[in-house]
């Protein structure tokens, strides 16, 4: 139903206009997502998503990894941080360090990474403790937490709880293929490559509203992957 999706699409962000800037800028992106997932087209979508300067400057800053900048995210999302917690509240606040620890795994700063991990973990663990049938998503950021702390225990508890959680009716739509690819994610922190590509492969076989081969191609932190025979089948037309 992409017809649907275009016009919708395209009806919200003449009325995003209105509202604010960063409204229509933030519709802008999901306008070259949607037609990245229809197309699986990645170098277009890379080059558009560039070619929209004020992008980068937005609490999406995550978006801008699609095209591996790692150096201009990492500024962009430090110099958002604070920015991020007085409008967005301590949810986005927690997601630019979480994102910002995978970038400092990734270039190979373990310093950096536990640093920011030990802060990661922190909040996790506070949203959690306070509503323990949270939103899955946390359990499963909590759970890749501790892959990045090296506490297997406790990333086989989050890990537990969160699929606990995403399968239940009210989450089992919306949110458990995607808590599917954070499990995934803990075992490809840890190493667990071919553990990581069957829970992907997995992942994808869930009703779900993502089409999880494509939102996992232009995924930096499953990188690691490429090269596996069964990860880049996986990414040219998700599970048979």
């Amino acid at each position: 139903r992409w017809e649907e999706a275009d016009l919708l699409v395209a009806n919200i962000l003449e009325i995003a206009l209105e509202v604010s800037p960063e409204r229509h800028l933030l519709w802008q992106w999901a306008k070259l997502k949607n037609d990245y997932l229809k197309s699986g087209d990645r170098e277009t979508y890379l080059r558009q998503l560039q070619a929209i300067p004020d992008m980068v400057e937005s609490f999406r800053a995550s978006e801008v990894l699609s095209s591996r900048d790692f150096t201009r995210s990492l500024e962009t999302i430090l110099r958002l941080k604070s920015d991020t917690f007085i409008r967005w509240g301590a949810a986005r606040f927690t997601t630019s360090h979480f994102v910002e620890a995978l970038i400092h795994l990734e270039v190979g700063n373990q310093q950096k990474v536990q640093e920011t991990n030990n802060q990661v973990n922190s909040h996790l663990t506070n949203i959690v403790e306070m509503n323990p049938q949270a939103d899955p998503i946390y359990w499963g950021s909590l759970e890749v937490s501790h892959a990045l702390g090296g506490d297997t225990a406790a990333m086989e508890a989050a890990m537990q709880k969160t699929r606990e959680i995403s399968g239940t009716k009210f989450w089992q739509f919306r949110r458990q293929a995607d808590c599917e690819v954070l499990v995934a994610l803990a075992h490809t922190i840890l190493g667990h490559d071919d553990k990581a590509i069957t829970i992907l492969e997995g992942a994808d076989r869930i009703k779900s509203p993502r089409i999880i081969y494509r939102e996992v191609g232009l995924a930096f932190y499953f990188d690691r992957l490429r090269g596996n025979p069964r990860f880049d089948a996986f990414l040219k037309g998700g599970t048979p």
